[in-house]
């Protein structure tokens, strides 16, 4: 109410909101939300929606928040070592709330699979260079498919998925159904949703065009 910028302020709490994080022990809303809001989120908000999906996705209080620094390979070698498994929870919300929606289409083995070819990255707490790194010894052996296309072995699988899901068709709709909710009426105008849906498709997921357009 009082800022200067109240809009672009406004769009920084929308996107926060979007990819919402609450309080889940030391390293959560503690230590991970001031970060995440103003490395992360505020520096995004007018950029691609891919690139924003990934920063987030690939950021350290996400990964610790939504339990990815517990997912491991079942065939990775720790995996076979500790018995540990598969921890589905980001690779869920990414799907469900972050990108494509119920409506994208997405399957319960899709949600597997993403899983599968996020397991190895985690979060470095304990000493130099903190923060989100990639563990080969815990990292899923082999090819997998998300949505039909399929992804080799390796750290670069993550953000290659990401991308891909952050350009995809079912996640335009979902994000202008929601810019749209939000800043025009709770009950979204069809018409309102269709041209904020066209100009994401047309830039290429360009959400600076977005918010000009509202």
């Amino acid at each position: 109410l009082t800022s200067r910028t109240g809009f672009h302020d406004r769009l920084t709490t929308f996107w926060l909101n979007h990819f919402t994080m609450a309080e889940r022990g030391g390293f959560g809303v503690t230590t991970g939300f001031g970060p995440l809001l103003r490395e992360v989120i505020r520096p995004g908000i007018t950029g691609r929606f891919a690139d924003l999906l990934v920063a987030v996705s690939m950021s350290a209080p996400m990964m610790y928040y939504l339990d990815q620094t517990a997912s491991v390979g079942p065939n990775s070698s720790y995996g076979k070592r500790s018995g540990r498994g598969l921890n589905e929870n980001l690779a869920r919300e990414i799907l469900e709330l972050h990108s494509l929606s119920p409506a994208g289409g997405y399957t319960q083995a899709d949600v597997t699979e993403f899983a599968r070819l996020m397991t190895g990255w985690g979060v470095e707490r304990m000493r130099e260079p903190w923060g989100p790194l990639f563990r080969p010894g815990s990292h899923e052996p082999g090819e997998k498919t998300l949505l039909g296309r399929s992804f080799p072995e390796g750290p670069g699988a993550y953000e290659a998925a990401l991308r891909m899901l952050g350009t995809h068709p079912a996640t335009m709709r979902h994000i202008a159904f929601r810019m749209v909710r939000h800043f025009i009426a709770d009950d979204p105008p069809d018409a309102a949703v269709a041209r904020i849906e066209a100009v994401l498709v047309g830039t290429d997921g360009d959400l600076g065009a977005a918010a000009r357009t509202l």
